[in-house]
């Protein structure tokens, strides 16, 4: 995801000269991976769990090919604000700081003209100060009742504001009031980003009975794992001395770290009835998250429609990462495989002079694919999403950033034209 900021800083140039750029909406969930959003079609689409995004996708263009290049939260959004890779920017873990100065993200759109904000999770230990505004969970943050960090009379981060209510609402809330008393005559680049559903999965209680006596389809590989050849030494251990204690599970594999503890799963039901019913509380508890953020999503998309801001405004939605949904007997994600590393990646803007149907282009190398209006894109070139919100020849991108430019993409013609 490390060209993100580039692309978006170039396609927006496009629109410097115009009286009306495109405003820009960048929506970030923790741990949303794309099997759990319904237009990507997985083991889960039938279940429906996101209405909105799927409608979405269905008036833009779906991603299918979006990888992070660290798969845990700090170092991942390091990377999408700086587009750089975790060795360059220095995030590598949980506990990475990420200067304002190296905030590469708003430092350029603040540059082209926008007012920017951040709202939500943030979780960069430094303060957000590249932004013109910034209210943001502290660390994780919580899902009930949450506090929030303002910018404040307190030096960083002690200004703190209480809310009560359940944190995607709360998100939402200081998003729409955020955009109702903005600088108007500014385009604004608002980073809107939720906690959910991140662990341990807390939903709100108007979801308790969504899924509830729905049968949640379970991945072919959680039973018996790890299977016999998967892995490696690092994984597994010589002579297997760490199958048991190596990745979260969802069964009894390991013996600490399972779901079926955290979830209340009776120890004494066979490995099979105990891996099943840990798994359907997991993914129930998962998905009621998701659904809160897709509702969310409607009330801010009808914010957008009410004030005549729908169709002048890129909406992208994505994930800070995959998450293993019990594939392979595993959680959480950090894994190099693809449940962990690949993400949603969703974006709509109307205008068809600026996001069209993409042609094949076989002798590119093949690292996205993409949809627009239910009609397949072709495999197309992507390096990551991080910096590239500004048009090249206008002003070049800071110095330090990594990246390649995405517009092509865009700009392709119709397949059937």
């Amino acid at each position: 995801m490390k060209h993100l900021a580039l692309f978006l800083s170039s396609f927006c140039s496009l629109h410097l000269s115009s009286a009306a750029p495109p405003n820009i909406l960048y929506v970030m969930s923790d741990d949303h991976t794309s099997q759990a959003v319904g237009c990507y079609g997985s083991r889960l689409a039938k279940l429906n769990p996101t209405p909105t995004l799927d409608k979405l996708a269905a008036e833009g263009m779906r991603f299918d090919r979006v990888f992070c290049t660290n798969s845990i939260c700090t170092p991942s959004r390091a990377t999408i604000l700086t587009g750089q890779c975790s060795q360059t920017n220095g995030v590598t873990d949980l506990n990475g700081v990420l200067p304002p100065e190296r905030q590469y993200l708003p430092l350029e759109m603040r540059k082209t003209g926008y007012l920017t904000a951040m709202i939500g999770k943030w979780h960069l230990e430094a303060e957000p100060l590249s932004f013109d505004y910034y209210n943001v969970l502290p660390g994780q943050g919580k899902y009930f009742d949450p506090d929030f960090i303002v910018r404040g009379e307190k030096r960083w981060p002690k200004s703190i504001e209480k809310h009560t209510g359940y944190v995607s609402d709360v998100i939402t809330d200081i998003g729409l009031d955020w955009l109702e008393k903005r600088d108007k005559t500014k385009p604004f680049f608002l980073m809107l980003h939720h906690k959910a559903p991140h662990d341990m999965f807390e939903f709100a209680p108007r979801y308790a009975d969504y899924l509830q006596d729905t049968e949640i389809p379970e991945p072919d590989n959680l039973y018996d794992q790890p299977a016999t050849g998967f892995g490696s030494i690092a994984t597994r251990g010589a002579n297997d001395s760490l199958v048991h204690r190596i990745g979260t599970s969802v069964s009894k594999r390991h013996p600490v770290r399972n779901y079926g503890i955290d979830f209340n799963i009776s120890p004494g039901l066979d490995d099979h009835e105990y891996t099943h019913q840990a798994y359907q509380e997991y993914l129930k508890h998962y998905l009621r998250c998701v659904k809160s953020v897709d509702d969310n999503l409607a009330r801010l998309f009808d914010y957008l429609k009410k004030n005549g801001l729908f169709d002048n405004t890129i909406i992208i939605y994505t994930s800070d990462q995959g998450m293993m949904l019990g594939e392979h007997d595993y959680i959480d994600k950090r894994w190099m495989y693809d449940e962990s590393m690949r993400m949603p990646f969703i974006m709509r803007y109307p205008p068809q002079d600026q996001i069209r149907f993409g042609e094949h282009r076989p002798h590119q190398q093949h690292r996205l694919r993409a949809h627009h209006a239910g009609t397949r894109w072709h495999p197309s070139p992507f390096a990551d999403a991080g910096p590239q919100f500004r048009r090249r020849p206008r002003r070049q991108a800071a110095h330090e950033l990594a990246h390649r430019d995405l517009l092509p993409l865009l700009d392709a013609p119709h397949a059937s034209r």
